[in-house]
């Protein structure tokens, strides 16, 4: 797995900040102490590491979303929402992390196909 800065563009970058890539792949860690409680790494489908999705305690304030100088995007969630994201992940094709700067506050993994009504999701 790379590990290393993102070296392919996004499916779409904008001028106002926004940025999207398809996810193909992820690997996720669970931790066993309280402090660290696990992460998801996200890969596009030139194995670039393009995110980090950081589970914290649930009593924890969660810190601002960013981009670190490794191009590699760091979104925080609280720990009750690690199975759903997972389940989002293991369950949902085609998946996109979607991105928008400066405070990535509307950051989110979206399908970007469509279901039928119905089907018992």
């Amino acid at each position: 797995m790379s590990k290393g800065t993102i070296t392919k563009k996004p499916i779409l970058e904008d001028t106002s900040g926004y940025t999207s890539f398809m996810i193909e792949r992820y690997h996720v860690e669970l931790f066993a102490r309280e402090d660290d409680a696990g992460s998801i790494n996200l890969y596009d489908e030139d194995n670039n590491h393009v995110a980090i999705l950081i589970f914290k305690p649930d009593s924890e304030t969660l810190p601002s979303q960013y981009r670190g100088g490794d191009g590699i995007y760091r979104v925080f969630y609280h720990r009750r929402g690690f199975a759903d994201v997972l389940d989002l992940l293991r369950n949902e094709k085609p998946l996109g992390f979607h991105y928008w700067l400066p405070d990535g506050r509307n950051t989110c993994i979206a399908n970007h196909g469509s279901e039928p009504i119905g089907e018992g999701e």
